[in-house]
């Protein structure tokens, strides 16, 4: 029996084993062997004891902590965050960790996860004393915190430094964007600074958040402060001077912001100082100045927000040239007449296209009223119907007008000129010189004044042509003996000229008896056909001018007077001819008139003396606008000074007298004095330099004229230009 009870040597073997690998300490056996131990003594049926049930204790604590740990180690859990709602039950504290990496080293055999939690769990810790150092920073860096929250991704343990770091990340992201806009000056706007503001509100509480954000404060107070400042000094009426100005800009210069206020308070100030430079230049110029660079100079200098004393002084000047703009212009420019001063005063490019213009439109015009077997088929005047009753022919372009359709002709001795050829109000020249005088005081170069100067160099010009013809034809006059175109013009003769009323237009329509015609003109017009070319060149050039000068009514009515007088003699030479032959003497008449071809010749002997004043003329004539002496105080033109008309047979020998003697006062130096007598005998003195008298009619000036304006005679004029 002693024997039956003694233990089977494998079972004491076997126990030897488990106690060795339960006792060892420094050399712990691997977790393997326990599971191998208990299925060999399963399969062995030892008996149970202490020892075997102390193993399969172990066993399983150590499977459990293998597990667990492995887990740990994989990173097997369910999630960081729960949907947003705190951390994972299966999280571990780091004292957990700390914990259970003790466990498995107190065990009796040694996993192979112990030493890789032991590691995990040094990390954590370095991780932890890293993360302190870098919360306790004043400023800390962004790619740090950032470093520091990546690395927190690889531990599977709940961290209390991870909000912290969080917080920080976000206090250091706003330290960074403020420190970055403050570096930028020219970007940080007040705009920029209220949107920082508004994101360090939401920030938590820290030493260096609360520092910026009392700097940022500071720094959009001060801003918006200069902002309002610098635009109420923009805006101010009247405008702050230079100094003032500059002042405040040189104090909100100091500011370290985008200030868009300020900088347009700088802009202007570098306008400002660049305009007084301008403006001093200017001043200290020798040349006369441009009206459009001073006008452009204004125009700049009011847009800017500052007090220049030039520029009160420029407004005037331009206030006044714009008076004198208006003035000119109201001196030629019709009623509702819409043409500028310039469009007037046509241009010396513009003058020979405007003679061939009108040249054509005179022959144009001229054909239209040949004689034809209906003069229904005419079309004529403004509406454009056929001619019938009353008619007038304008003298330049020579169309024909119904007297219902244009104004009433009231002077029948000046030419007639329809409303489309009569462009202005044609001033007397002394009103020229009198605005050119009053342009040169302003001190100023306008392009109405540059026409003005034309105009005055174009109407001398024709001036000293027309005077000579008018000489030539009065030479031509004096060797036939008697003067047949000066007839009406005779001393003694004051009779106005019978037959005002032409029957027809042209005197081809002589051919038709006046009964045959259904129109008929109320005024005479100088026949085309007994004109030589240079003598119609000179008298539309004078009805082209827009200046009133006796010579245009002289040379009208000796071209006038010379065809009526021609052809009353040819009607009372030959009374018997056919209408046929009276076409032909008609049509041939510019070769049965000697006078224009006289004219020319005498002319042409004094075109080299022409030419030599003509080119004196090519000169500024702002030096024709000399200083007249004071105006002398003149007598009523119409009650006093009246003075006996002359009786002399012959006007241009009595004017010569009276030009070289002065003993004979009774008659008017003018080319053709046309010696008024009784209540026509109104005079006006020369206000030039020869200080003569003429009769108001034999010069063109009217009473109101004589009295409101200077007169200046022709040879005056010359001699002054």
């Amino acid at each position: 029996m002693m024997n039956a009870v003694k233990e089977p040597p494998s079972c004491t073997t076997m126990g030897r084993a488990c106690e060795r690998n339960l006792e060892a300490k420094l050399e712990r056996r691997e977790f393997a062997c326990f599971p191998e131990l208990l299925s060999e003594s399963e399969s062995k049926l030892f008996p149970e004891n202490d020892l075997l049930r102390r193993l399969r204790l172990v066993t399983q604590d150590a499977e459990k902590c293998s597990t667990v740990a492995q887990q740990l180690l994989n990173g097997k859990r369910q999630t960081r965050y729960c949907c947003g709602s705190g951390k994972s039950r299966s999280q571990l504290t780091v004292e957990e960790l700390r914990s259970f990496v003790r466990q498995l080293y107190n065990l009796s055999c040694s996993l192979p996860q112990a030493p890789k939690l032991k590691d995990l769990l040094n990390r954590i810790e370095d991780f932890q004393q890293h993360s302190e150092k870098v919360l306790s920073d004043e400023v800390p860096s962004v790619s740090e915190i950032q470093g520091l929250l990546d690395v927190s991704f690889d531990f599977d343990v709940d961290l209390p430094e991870l909000p912290r770091l969080r917080v920080r990340l976000e206090q250091a992201r706003w330290l960074e964007a403020v420190q970055q806009e403050s570096g930028q000056p020219k970007t940080l706007s007040l705009e920029t600074m209220r949107r920082l503001i508004d994101q360090g509100v939401g920030l938590g509480p820290h030493p260096s958040v609360e520092k910026a954000m009392a700097h940022l404060q500071e720094l959009l107070t001060v801003s918006e402060h200069w902002e309002e400042k610098a635009i109420s000094l923009l805006k101010a009426r009247p405008p702050h001077s230079i100094e003032t100005l500059s002042g405040a800009a040189e104090k909100a210069s100091v500011i370290r912001a985008y200030l868009p206020n300020c900088l347009l308070l700088k802009d202007t100030i570098r306008k400002a100082r660049e305009w007084l430079q301008e403006a001093e230049e200017l001043q200290a110029s020798e040349g006369v100045p441009l009206a459009e660079s001073l006008s452009d100079m204004v125009l700049r200098g009011q847009a800017i927000q500052v007090h220049l004393e030039p520029l009160d002084k420029l407004e005037t000047l331009m206030s006044e040239i714009q008076e004198w703009k208006e003035e000119a212009a109201s001196a030629f420019r019709l009623k509702d007449s819409s043409l500028s001063l310039l469009e007037l005063a046509t241009l010396e490019e513009l003058r020979l296209r405007e003679m061939e213009s009108f040249f054509n439109l005179r022959a144009s015009n001229e054909s239209k009223l040949l004689p034809t077997t209906d003069c229904m088929d005419l079309r004529v005047c403004m509406c454009q119907k056929p001619p019938m009753g009353a008619m007038l022919q304008c003298e330049l372009c020579r169309d024909a007008f119904h007297c219902a359709c244009v104004p009433e002709l009231d002077d029948r001795t000046q030419p007639w000129l329809c409303t489309r050829c009569r462009r202005s109000v044609r001033p007397p020249l002394a009103k020229i010189f009198s605005l050119l005088a009053s342009l040169e005081r302003l001190g100023v170069r306008l392009p109405e004044g540059d026409a003005l100067n034309y105009v005055v160099e174009r109407t001398v010009d024709w001036q000293q042509r027309a005077q000579q013809v008018l000489c030539a034809i009065l030479k031509l006059e004096e060797r036939a003996g008697t003067p047949p175109t000066l007839t009406r013009w005779a001393p003694g003769n004051t009779e106005e000229p019978k037959n005002t009323q032409a029957p027809c237009l042209t005197p081809e329509w002589n051919r038709i008896s006046h009964t045959q015609t259904v129109f008929y003109t109320e005024q005479k017009c100088i026949p085309l056909q007994g004109l030589s070319r240079d003598m119609e060149e000179l008298l539309v050039e004078g009805l082209l001018l827009q200046v009133s000068v006796p010579e245009v009514h002289s040379l009208y009515q000796v071209l006038l007077d010379q065809a009526h007088n021609q052809l009353s003699d040819r009607l009372m030479s030959q009374p018997e001819q056919t209408d046929c032959q009276t076409h032909a003497q008609f049509s041939s008449q510019e070769n049965s008139l000697p006078s224009p071809l006289d004219v020319e010749a005498i002319v042409s002997e004094k075109k080299s003396k022409r030419h030599i004043e003509r080119d004196s003329l090519n000169t500024d004539f702002r030096g024709s606008e000399k200083k007249h002496p004071l105006k002398r105080q003149k007598l009523n033109k119409k009650h006093t000074h009246r003075r006996p008309a002359s009786t002399s047979s012959s006007p241009r020998s009595d004017g010569s007298q009276s030009e070289n003697s002065g003993d004979e006062t009774d008659v008017c130096p003018a080319e053709r004095c046309q010696l008024p007598e009784g209540d026509e005998v109104n005079w006006v003195q020369c206000d030039g330099s020869c200080n003569q008298w003429f009769h108001q009619v034999c010069v063109g000036v009217t009473a109101e004229t004589a009295e409101k304006e200077d007169y200046i005679c022709v040879r005056c004029s010359i001699s002054d230009v």
